[in-house]
């Protein structure tokens, strides 16, 4: 053999050692013929004696030797299998002396899911270093690099040079990241100096530093981006988040907001997920701003201080206990209806802050309870209900002896109940501190001798203990107990049940559906000792008011439809699913008694009549209606339900209205249903055009007041890597009217720029 050696075709795959000089001996297996093969065979026996031999496998079409440097030519192809690593190109040179190799024409660079096409690639055996020129390449996640030069900093860590990240892969990005220098790890992150965004390639802003994680499951500590927005109440918007990821289990974010009219505003985040403890608190703190007397004549409002605090917090303790705490404080109703722009607080008038200890061992649940709420009556007054503590045992329905079951509900505990006034001597506060004693049992018969009927009949007595009592005319509270009993006794018949099966063989939703009719009789008598319960200082339903005897019989019937059906698509055995259920009932006042007055000369009336609907045919389609009616089948309160989640369709529907019943005072014959809340709230979204087109609109309305109260529209455009749209959000209350409006730019893995800030 001469120091030039070629074989024409391609060559089968050969192992050669992970330490490249080993190339040399590839000129043994190119010789033709059987003396080719022996020597070949005896080649590989001498490579047997290196380390990791077995690890490389080569491929190419030609080779030739020049002094100490191998010219590997046409469709190399080099795989390391220790390190993942396979290196593709049409010319490979390696020099044994110093330990380095060049890689020119079309230059691939795979390691694990990091692919780098080039033009030309250098680098060092022995340091461990290697760079690329006019890099194209995809790292996990998907995310597209381009480079003008990348370097292999160490293994798994690369630099680059005028450097291109973005996980569109369309010829032309529609948004991308390009940095002078960039150091990213595949499926870890991107560090950038001097970063700009440029959507459809033109320069949007810029970063001195930006840090991107490149993974959806590790979270990374850094700034997030920023948000903006407008407000013809607030006026410009700027929203600046920092993230911080603590541990694996624990993570803050800081949020600094600005507000052209409002000031400035801070908020946090924590949240935690630990073997044993799991939770969420956040915090939002607005300091306020007033106005001069030149900004007011301008129209500038003044924004008072105001905080809200949100959390729960569960957390299991020795002995099979667990520790519940929630919060959901807000400094007061002004602050809630003045500055937060999510609707739902506008409606929050209660402060609450709780947390419970409990166990439950087989049917029993022991429990200790503190908590505090606040309740605003309006800008000058609110009731405070403190538990400090109370202790409840429930036994759940547990049976005794054949037929016969029994359960409790009892609770000891200490209250104090404060009402605060403003006025103009100051800050008034009448109420107090008493405790309350309660227990509840009953002893309920389960006849079942009967298949298709089930008679229960049942026996309640609850005895109450008031240390203290309300005085009648003022919220006061004087040192004379009250003691209150009550028993409550009657029976449930359930049946005769009707059923039918259809069989419904070719039917792909359901081959049977099961018809039930179902009719319930309930007789109740409930008897009260004689005591004042205008006395009674009212805290939660325990101390309702009672008649002091009264008798009511209910009757409805219940028919439900029923399906086998897959509930998922990837089920393998059908299941027994609730498709529709319809109630009608009617419900008698055996013992009218002496009429409550709900307003001054009219007494409430009970609403005989009443019907209940939920439609379930997939668990994409909810619906449920409730609706009570008067005597003369006049309709009152009503509530409407309805959700649709579709693929493409999503609709929510909530409708509630309120009504207060009386009898005429000037005809106590007739009947007055006046309606005292009606609302109504609406949303749908819908993606059009393969999802490429996304249109959003909610509304709520407050139909008692003939008002709107919120209307939110959106309009987005969708592509592979981000979404443009536009957000419009008026807001429209007694002192607050307000017309929000954003330009949404969501970018893929990376944030939503434009204002929203319903997290508060």
């Amino acid at each position: 053999m001469g120091p030039n050696t070629s074989e024409s075709g391609r060559t089968l795959l050969r192992r050669v050692g992970v330490a490249l000089p080993l190339l040399a001996s590839i000129s043994l297996l190119l010789s033709p013929g059987a003396a080719a093969a022996q020597q070949r065979r005896s080649a590989l026996g001498e490579f047997a004696a290196y380390p990791g031999l077995e690890n490389i496998e080569l491929q190419y079409d030609s080779i030739r030797i020049v002094g100490t440097t191998f010219y590997l030519v046409g469709n190399v192809d080099l795989i390391d299998s220790e390190h993942d690593v396979r290196l593709l190109a049409d010319e490979l040179s390696f020099s044994p002396d110093t330990a380095t190799f060049e890689a020119t024409g079309r230059v691939s660079f795979e390691q694990g899911d990091l692919l780098l096409n080039g033009t030309a690639m250098r680098g060092d055996l022995d340091a461990g270093t290697m760079e690329m020129e006019n890099v194209v390449g995809v790292a996990p996640g998907p995310f597209y690099i381009r480079g003008r030069l990348v370097q292999q900093l160490e293994p798994g860590k690369f630099r680059v040079e005028k450097g291109v990240v973005t996980p569109c892969n369309q010829t032309t990005a529609i948004w991308e990241f390009r940095a002078g220098s960039m150091t990213f790890k595949p499926g870890s992150y991107v560090k950038m100096s001097w970063p700009h965004l440029r959507v459809k390639g033109i320069p949007i802003f810029g970063f001195p530093f930006l840090y991107w994680p490149l993974q959806d499951s590790n979270r990374q500590t850094g700034l997030m981006i920023p948000a903006f927005g407008t407000s013809n109440r607030k006026g410009f918007m700027f929203s600046q988040s920092a993230f911080w990821a603590i541990t694996r289990s624990l993570d803050l974010t800081l949020t600094y907001e600005h507000f052209a009219n409002a000031g400035n505003a801070f908020g946090g985040e924590f949240r935690y997920a630990l073997a044993q403890v799991q939770g969420n608190l956040r915090a939002y703190y607005l300091p306020g701003r007033s106005v001069t007397p030149e900004e007011s004549a301008e129209g500038k409002i003044p924004f008072g201080s105001g905080f809200s605090l949100t959390g729960s917090h569960i957390q299991n303790l020795p002995g099979g206990f667990v520790l519940r705490a929630r919060a959901n404080l807000v400094s007061s109703t002004e602050f809630a209806r003045g500055f937060s722009d999510d609707v739902n607080r506008f409606l929050q008038r209660q402060s609450l802050l709780s947390a419970d200890i409990s166990k439950h061992w087989g049917a029993s649940t022991l429990a200790l309870v503190s908590d505090h709420a606040e309740n605003f009556n309006n800008k000058v007054s609110s009731t405070i209900g403190r538990r400090l503590p109370q202790i409840k045992y429930t036994l759940r329905s547990t049976q005794v002896a054949g037929p016969i079951y029994v359960s409790l509900q009892s609770s000891a505990a200490r209250f104090q109940k404060l009402q605060k006034s403003q006025k103009r001597k100051g800050e008034v506060i009448d109420g107090g501190a008493y405790q309350r004693f309660d227990a509840f049992p009953e002893v309920t018969v389960q006849i079942t001798q009967i298949p298709w009927l089930t008679f229960n009949p049942f026996f309640r007595w609850r005895a109450t203990y008031w240390t203290h009592s309300q005085t009648k005319k003022e919220f006061k509270f004087v040192n004379k107990p009250l003691f209150r009993n009550f028993f409550e006794t009657g029976i449930e018949m359930v049946g005769p049940s009707i059923v039918r099966i259809f069989e419904r063989p070719n039917s792909e939703y359901s081959p049977r559906l099961k018809h039930l009719i179902q009719p319930r009789l309930v007789y109740r008598r409930v008897h009260q000792f004689k005591v004042k319960d205008s006395r009674i200082i009212q805290f939660d339903e325990v101390d309702a008011e009672l008649r002091a005897d009264q008798q009511d019989l209910r009757f409805e019937i219940t028919t439900r439809l029923f399906a086998k059906r897959y509930l998922n698509p990837n089920d393998e055995q059908r299941q027994v699913w609730q498709m529709a259920e319809f109630t009608v009932g009617r419900a008698w006042d055996l013992q009218p008694g002496l009429p409550q007055l709900e307003r001054a000369d009219a007494p409430r009336i009970l609403l005989p009549y009443f019907t209940n609907i939920i439609v379930q045919p997939t668990n994409r389609v909810y619906l449920r209606s409730d609706m009570n009616f008067s005597a003369s089948f006049q309709p009152a309160n009503f509530s409407l339900n309805a959700t649709i989640n579709g693929e493409t369709t999503r609709f929510g529907l909530t409708w509630f209205r309120g009504v207060l019943t009386v009898l005429d005072p000037s005809d106590l014959t007739q009947v007055l249903v006046d309606t005292n809340s009606n609302s109504l709230a609406a949303s749908a979204n819908f993606s059009l055009f393969a999802k490429k087109l996304t249109v959003g609109a909610a509304v709520a309305l407050d139909l008692f007041q003939s008002e709107v109260r919120s209307v939110d529209a959106s309009l987005a455009w969708n592509q592979q890597c981000c979404s443009l749209g536009l957000n419009v959000r008026r807001l429209n209350f007694t002192d607050r009217q307000e017309t929000q409006f954003s330009f949404l730019l969501t970018l893929a893995r990376v944030t939503t720029l434009g204002f929203d800030n319903h997290r508060r």
